[in-house]
């Protein structure tokens, strides 16, 4: 009769192969989490985007007075440097002039970002990489509305650093953890809104 089962030696083995094992994946949680969060952050903020473009379509007629008409609604952001890079917000185009002015009227959402990423930018064009840094000096921008508006439905783009539109058929929006991970919030002028 043979006995069956496993000697010390192959047991120390095994859990000597586990705790490497374990303490590799351990090691990188910190760095795997701050990616994940990164990602999803940037996710909320393309989600934004799409729900500004369809509250811009399926909102009704907006009366003022006895004037009616159908607004825009965007979203605004700075980052700028004045602390407002963690902050965004939806609003509505009541004045129609396809730019975020500053009121209670306006602001419908305002969203913090919550995780350690921030935004960093934009960028403006096909021709940008990965970093902001990488773009073109007149095609950066820290201050940007991205404007939806109907019937046709347009969209466009406020450069708020130079105070004026941009015709450009995209616009890249970089959101960047501490780690220096950089995600890329792609909003084009037929409406695709894409996270890379």
């Amino acid at each position: 009769m043979k006995n069956k089962g496993f000697t010390i030696i192959e047991m120390l083995i095994t859990m000597g192969v586990f705790a490497l094992i374990s303490s590799m994946v351990l090691a990188n949680y910190p760095r795997f989490s701050e990616r994940l969060t990164l990602e999803q952050t940037a996710q909320k903020i393309a989600l934004s985007f799409r729900e500004a473009k369809i509250i811009s379509l399926t909102v009704g007629e907006f009366k003022v007075g006895t004037e009616s008409f159908f607004p825009g609604y965007g979203v605004h952001f700075d980052a700028s440097g004045n602390g407002d890079d963690k902050r965004y917000l939806i609003f509505s185009d009541l004045d129609a002039n396809k730019k975020y002015i500053e009121s209670d009227d306006g602001e419908k959402d305002v969203f913090i970002i919550q995780s350690s990423a921030f935004i960093s930018g934009a960028c403006f064009g096909e021709e940008n990489d990965e970093s902001l840094g990488q773009c073109e000096v007149y095609n950066q921008a820290k201050i940007l509305d991205v404007v939806f508006t109907r019937p046709k439905p347009s969209i466009d783009f406020y450069d708020g650093d130079r105070s004026q539109w941009r015709n450009e058929q995209n616009v890249s929006i970089f959101v960047v953890n501490p780690e220096s991970d950089v995600k890329k919030i792609i909003i084009w002028k037929t409406g695709q809104i894409t996270v890379k």
